[in-house]
């Protein structure tokens, strides 16, 4: 096999591919058994009869259109391999001469794109440290006193800060919404978890008080079907309860854990605060390094993988989406955008994710980053762990996960690399 491998504009490649007659011999062998499955000839079973005379019941040219198809769908994956050709589509096949002594085509498509990475043996970024204020620890800490609260019945009318039970339904236009019906449903007035303003009607009712009221959804509320939207509330007033919180002392703490003591428990909750405030800063921090890689580097993209990317980003919107119960379509509606606004929309975004994933490839490649088995299925055990569901983690492509997984510890890699590379200024 003859392979001639062109390069294109735009991260494309044109490979123009001839086989020899003793080749192309083989892909008429294949195309016969395969057809024949399909022919009846008197005294042979199926698949069974000689060559003529199958040639004879479908004729040389069906069968050489067949040959043709095999033999370049298997010597474009062939000529691929052989020249590390490394590619993002399906490739368009066309024939420049087919016979049965021979077989010449042509297929172009779209590769990996060259990364022509800049300097990154030095990167100047302002770094923020990170660091815990003691109102954020007082503040942790009242989340906690709060998870310990006792709750005591009250016949008086409810009062912000109470905790109450309710019965409610919500109706748009006399329609009941979706997920618009709950019974019992508890609450601490004041916290804001409702639509704006519901909370506040229901300060002053008693218990087995009932109310019809109507708001008004605000325009960034988060069902965006309901936005802008005036909704008719019927709520039932069940429980009304005062809350009466523990004091902040060594006997709450040792409630909250392995705590000996209140400085402790306090100890532990700045150091988890640290911990977090320290991981956004790094990812904050491996955007900026992205941010000065990608304007040092020359990529020449083609539309193939910014499709691809696009396609991706448009998977996961919708599984976002379909998380919090939000309908795709209404969204679009709401926002008054077609799927077409999105992709125009995402585009700089997808370009940018494109080229910081092929940055991160070339520099691993450079460096010579691997990723072992071991380092592999120790985080998929990880996250296989962290499903909870055992039928559920069954569920999951491991193949697919491994893959991903492979290339979440690459980029890990990398990045520590490249921190080790930052001048702070």
């Amino acid at each position: 096999m003859k392979v001639d491998v062109k390069k294109l504009p735009q991260s494309r490649v044109s490979l123009t591919v001839e086989l020899t007659p003793d080749e192309f011999e083989d892909y008429f062998k294949e195309a016969v058994a395969e057809l024949s499955e399909a022919v009846a000839i008197k005294g042979f079973r199926k698949g069974t009869a000689p060559r003529k005379l199958i040639e004879e019941q479908l004729g040389k040219d069906r069968i050489l259109h067949r040959a043709t198809e095999l033999a370049m769908r298997k010597s474009y994956v062939k000529a691929v391999i052989e020249h590390e050709i490394e590619t993002v589509e399906e490739p368009a096949l066309s024939v420049i001469n087919s016979s049965p002594e021979k077989l010449t085509f042509r297929a172009e498509v779209a590769i990996l794109p060259e990364v022509k990475l800049g300097d990154y043996a030095e990167i100047p970024l302002k770094i923020e440290e990170a660091n815990v204020a003691g109102a954020e620890v007082d503040a942790a800490l009242e989340t906690l006193r709060k998870s310990r609260a006792n709750y005591n019945a009250v016949s008086r009318p409810a009062q912000k800060g109470d905790r109450v039970e309710i019965d409610f339904t919500a109706k748009v236009e006399g329609k009941e919404i979706e997920d618009g019906t709950s019974s019992q449903h508890p609450l601490i007035l004041g916290q804001g978890h409702f639509m704006k303003g519901f909370e506040e009607e229901l300060v002053g009712m008693k218990e087995d008080e009932n109310k019809n009221f109507s708001l008004v959804a605000p325009s960034d509320y988060s069902r965006p079907e309901l936005a802008g939207q005036k909704v008719d509330f019927t709520v039932k007033m069940n429980v009304v309860q005062s809350v009466e919180l523990p004091e902040l002392n060594d006997e709450l703490a040792k409630t909250l854990g392995r705590f000996s003591s209140l400085e402790e428990l306090k100890k532990s909750v700045g150091e988890g605060l640290f911990e977090e405030k320290k991981n956004r800063e790094r990812e904050k921090t491996h955007l900026k390094i992205i941010d000065v890689l990608v304007e040092r580097s020359s990529i020449e993209l083609n539309s193939s993988i910014i499709e691809a990317e696009l396609a991706k980003m448009e998977g996961e919107f919708a599984a976002s989406l379909e998380r919090i119960g939000v309908d795709k379509n209404s969204y679009l509606a709401h926002l008054k955008k077609t799927p077409a606004d999105l992709k125009r929309d995402w585009s700089p975004q997808a370009e940018k994710r494109v080229r910081a994933a092929l940055i991160l490839r070339e520099i691993a490649k450079r460096e010579k980053i691997t990723v072992s088995d071991e380092e592999i299925e120790g985080r998929v055990g990880e996250i296989l762990a962290s499903v909870g569901d055992p039928n559920e983690a069954q569920k999951l492509d491991l193949a697919a996960l491994s893959n991903y997984v492979r290339g979440i510890l690459r980029n890990e890699k990398v990045f520590a690399l490249l921190e080790s590379r930052i001048k702070k200024s």
